[in-house]
């Protein structure tokens, strides 16, 4: 362009600018323009400086909301003005005049039509001249009616946000993944129906539990409850439904059936003493909870638990700072409470809640109540079936709901062969290579005593106290191994005289005794003159009982004073994901190889000691 710079200069020379009419952004210099400044100079500038659009048309568009309109033949900057917009977050917008080898005066008419669009002010007197409005006609309605014949066909529906002040919300602590189940969906179902009906004496029946819902810290999730007509006058059908993201779909978390009820309310059945008394196994809140429960909480309701065969009960207790609340005849925070004992009757704590028969609330809730949970006929292998009733301090029932479907979650059986994966690659990678299975020994008969354990001789005054658990019995491989097949689990074996006030620095019990057979005092005699004569021995290595039981301890998080070493592992409170922890601890230290199911079902501490020893001797 550096070359017609002077012969343009020489053709303007003669150009005198006026000052313009309408206000001007130039595009060749900052700020705005009169119209003075566009002489000879301005042009060449223009011809061969920098342009500068985008700060002209961001300028126009920070004072107000604009629309550009582009003169020329053909639009070659509409697309340009609204990109800059688009990207400078500005509100405006541009169309162009007129389009090449269109009807010049149809396009221009069009383009005045955009404008109008945008909500410019058009002077239409210099389109159409003066003139007055007239009214149009009314449009000639057809009087179709559309009308709903049946308003009571529409759903009514309630809203239930979840925000801190939820008393739902009330036992999760601040900052806590929110996890929404069975509970809360029946609890609002419950008190919509309730709101539509009018009336509290409502039973809810065929609730399915489609999914749980689990909303992560600092989101205030929606539920809405669709209440619609029934199958009877008296009855509704309902829906609890979950927005994700508070836009989009409505996704369903459960249904069922509501029904307005009348006559009295569930009787207790038999009394708490009677099922107190087949109740045999007691548990006190901190055992439960930590064996069981393993959740934060803000408030810890169950007090005391007695378990028995298939059946459970609990004493809760309404904390002082759980008030009661007016929509709800048993709090939401005790009605989840009620199903918390039923946790020590599942198999392990893959089962989830899929549904319910039939679930009453009729209240009101005590200071002191009764949980009594009890397992029903098994449909299937991995579904159980459950009933809860809460009761109140004299006896009388609250809560009652009756066939509580409980499921295997579908990925249970996948999650134990992945950990038994994880726990073999593991394992090789450590070691380079999988070593082979140890042959197992076969149990020997004999003679098993488990618990405290107090035996005295009074023509020795030898005293012998074990807390744990003994086995004495034959073995063809001798009394070597025989002591390898009697482990005794807790701790250890001490003896010392009855009269001593502390225990001689004895380190050898006496001798095994064969089954029928009782030690003389003269063996119990040489036997502590033996220990007390040898010499001190090199240190051996410490028992397998000793190591399994700190073992099981850590993973279950308890102290291993009190690991019951004959309690199955999953009644401890151990789970699938725990065994696989319990699994690589011993595969690491004592290379032991256990099957993931072993750990969970029906094993207890003793048990894998005895298999430990069988692994290590063979």
């Amino acid at each position: 362009m550096d070359p017609l710079l002077d012969e343009l200069a020489a053709e303007l020379r003669d150009v005198s600018p006026r000052t313009a009419r309408i206000p001007m952004r130039s595009t060749v210099v900052d700020g705005s323009l009169d119209g003075t400044e566009l002489d000879a100079s301005y042009w060449t500038r223009n011809l061969r400086g920098r342009v500068r659009f985008l700060e002209a048309t961001v300028d126009v568009a920070q004072e107000a909301e604009t629309t550009f309109v582009e003169i020329s033949p053909h639009p070659l900057l509409v697309h340009a003005v609204r990109d800059t917009l688009e990207d400078a977050r500005l509100p405006g917008h541009a169309t162009g005049s007129l389009l090449r080898g269109e009807p010049e005066r149809e396009t221009l008419l069009n383009a005045l039509g955009t404008v109008y669009g945008t909500g410019a002010d058009i002077d239409w007197s210099r389109l159409y001249g003066s003139g007055r409005c007239v009214p149009l006609p009314a449009y000639p309605w057809q009087r179709e009616s559309h009308w709903l014949e049946d308003l009571g066909a529409l759903p009514e529906f309630h809203d239930f946000p979840l925000d801190p002040g939820s008393p739902f919300l009330m036992n999760t602590p601040a900052g806590a993944p929110l996890v929404v189940h069975g509970p809360v969906f029946t609890e609002v179902a419950r008190l919509a129906a309730a709101r539509t009906a009018g009336a509290d004496e409502l039973c809810l029946t065929d609730v399915e539990i489609k999914d749980a819902l689990t909303v992560p810290p600092g989101e205030t999730p929606l539920l809405r409850v669709g209440i619609t007509r029934g199958t009877t006058d008296r009855s509704r059908e309902f829906e609890v439904a979950h927005r994700p993201g508070g836009s989009g779909p409505w996704r369903s978390l459960c249904c069922g059936t509501v029904t307005l009820v009348t006559g009295d309310r569930p009787t207790a059945g038999e009394p708490v003493e009677r099922t107190m008394s087949r109740c045999t196994e007691h548990l006190d809140a901190e055992t439960f909870h930590h064996r069981f429960v393993r959740t934060e909480e803000c408030f810890r309701v169950v007090e005391e638990v007695w378990l028995g065969q298939g059946e459970v009960i609990a004493r809760l207790r309404r904390p002082p700072r759980l008030p009661a609340h007016p929509d709800h005849p048993v709090h939401p925070v005790l009605l989840a409470a009620a199903a918390q004992p039923a946790l020590a009757l599942l198999p392990d704590a893959s089962y989830v809640a899929e549904g319910a028969g039939r679930v009453t609330v009729t209240g009101p809730q005590t200071d002191v109540m009764w949980s009594r949970c009890r397992l029903g006929d098994a449909a299937a292998p991995d579904r159980l079936h459950l009933d809860v009733t809460l009761l109140d301090a004299a006896g009388g029932v609250v809560l009652e709901a009756t066939g509580l479907r409980m499921s295997r979650r579908p990925d249970a059986a996948d999650e134990e062969d992945r950990m038994d994966k994880t726990v073999r690659a593991d394992r090789g990678a450590d070691r380079g290579q999988e070593p082979a299975p140890a042959a197992r020994r076969a149990t020997q008969p004999g003679i098993e005593l488990t618990g405290d354990l107090r035996l005295t001789d009074p023509a020795s005054g030898l005293l012998v106290e074990l807390h744990g658990s003994l086995r004495v019995s034959r073995d063809s491989a001798g009394p070597e191994a025989a002591a390898h097949t009697a482990p005794a689990v807790g701790e250890p074996v001490r003896s010392h005289p009855a009269s001593a006030p502390e225990p001689p620095p004895a380190t050898t019990a006496p001798d095994e005794v064969p089954p029928g057979q009782a030690a003389s005092p003269e063996s119990a005699r040489g036997a502590r003159s033996t220990a007390g004569a040898q010499p001190a021995a090199a240190p051996r290595e410490r028992p397998i009982a000793e190591q399994v039981s700190e073992h099981v301890a850590a993973v279950l998080r308890m102290p291993v004073d009190r690991l019951d070493v004959n309690r199955p592992l999953d009644r401890l409170g151990m789970d699938s994901l725990m065994a696989a922890e319990l699994r690589k601890r011993l595969e690491k230290n004592l290379g032991v190889r256990m099957a993931p199911n072993k750990l969970v079902r029906g094993t207890a501490t003793a048990d894998l000691v005895r298999e430990c020893e069988a692994h290590t001797t063979a």
